[in-house]
């Protein structure tokens, strides 16, 4: 008889365990959607529609500005394919009605006020491609079905949406693999180095001479070659390889680089936990003579401070521009969009579930050796 009582009193502080779990859960839920519907985000990425997006997605910014005027792309939904930490990107579609009629222009809130930053980054005539964008705005929860597939993307409620702000570097053209084991000068690094198969595969960019004496190093966008036959690198790195082989340098071969940063960093090759900023290249040629001069004189002023023949290298060193929060931005902001509960809510779960069975089990073995 008192063992059915107590299987009886478990039972009902079990139920009532259950109820209150689930309760909290849901409030849980509650909360972070609540969260959602007010969150103000500031993101940098691709300016794209989602009809192109779906087909690109693994590399978004090669969408060109006459593509995003064409009629299935205008009708396409616009957005933006923000880059993640893990090389993939994240598409948030902009609030409004879907343009229906190319002519008239119907489209309305975000998406029309992405067609007309479009026609503002066109008339300008800077960039043909990687049409990086500052957007801010606000994420309502609401979502919307990709018209190619089955996808659902995140919307974001528009607010402004501004072409990223244009960088010039000036530095050493080398590839990574080089820089992370050349001495404190990579100008030292040879054309012919520069074409050995693994330097092409090593990543091309910039190394950049800082006033305080270190180099700092920029990835170029685009795929890295992995073919040095069929040479099937893209974008900045294509254009790398293409002025090393026209350049009648033989070593320090000087470029500038005209581009904008989106946030997005790539690992080094050979330095485990290192990672570089990576520049979206519009334009990348040999430096001018003044701009070597300039180059040379952060050098030897460098030099002079330092009271050394020697540049420091700094392989762990971050962009000067401060787009690199971007990232930080971009990542942590881009899972508010679906209500659901935070890791620290299901860690609370888990602790709940493991006192309630060491309390049943406390209680189970009490009321039996009072049984006895």
């Amino acid at each position: 008889m008192l063992i059915k009582t107590t299987f009886k009193n478990i039972i009902k502080i079990l139920t009532v365990l259950v109820i209150a779990v689930l309760f909290i859960g849901y409030k849980g839920t509650e909360v972070k959607a609540a969260e959602t519907n007010n969150d103000s985000v500031t993101l940098t990425g691709y300016l794209i529609d989602e009809h192109c997006y779906y087909k690109k997605s693994d590399e978004p910014g090669k969408d060109t500005i006459g593509c995003l005027f064409m009629k299935g792309c205008i009708k396409g939904g616009y957005g933006i394919a923000v880059p993640k930490s893990d090389g993939t990107y994240q598409f948030y579609y902009f609030d409004g009605n879907f343009f229906t009629d190319t002519v008239n222009l119907d489209g309305t809130a975000g998406q029309k006020l992405a067609y007309d930053e479009a026609v503002k980054i066109k008339e300008k005539g800077e960039r043909s491609n990687y049409l990086s964008v500052t957007v801010t705005g606000k994420l309502s929860g609401e979502t919307k079905k990709s018209i190619n597939g089955t996808e659902l993307y995140p919307v974001l409620n528009l607010a402004t949406i501004e072409e990223t702000k244009t960088e010039t570097i000036t530095g050493y053209l080398i590839d990574e693999h080089c820089f992370a084991h050349k001495s404190a000068d990579p100008g030292k690094d040879t054309k012919e180095c520069l074409l050995m198969g693994n330097c092409i595969k090593g990543g091309y960019g910039i190394a950049a001479p800082q006033t305080d004496g270190t180099y700092k190093f920029y990835y170029l966008n685009g795929k890295f070659f992995t073919d040095v036959t069929k040479l099937d690198g893209t974008a900045g790195q294509k254009l790398a390889y293409d002025l090393i082989v026209a350049s009648a340098k033989t070593d320090h071969v000087t470029v500038t680089v005209k581009g904008a940063f989106t946030g997005t960093n790539k690992p080094s090759i050979n330095l485990q936990g290192v990672t570089y900023p990576t520049i979206d290249a519009f334009t990348l040629a040999e430096a001018t003579s003044e701009e070597v001069v300039n180059l040379e004189k952060i050098i030897s002023d460098a030099k002079a401070q330092l009271g050394t023949n020697d540049v420091k290298v700094d392989v762990n060193s971050s962009p000067v521009v401060t787009t690199t929060d971007s990232t930080v931005v971009n990542d942590t902001k881009k899972n508010s969009n679906v209500p659901k509960t935070s890791d620290g809510m299901s860690i609370l779960y888990i602790l709940i579930i493991f006192s309630i069975s060491a309390i049943v089990v406390t209680f189970i073995t009490n009321k039996l050796r009072e049984a006895k």
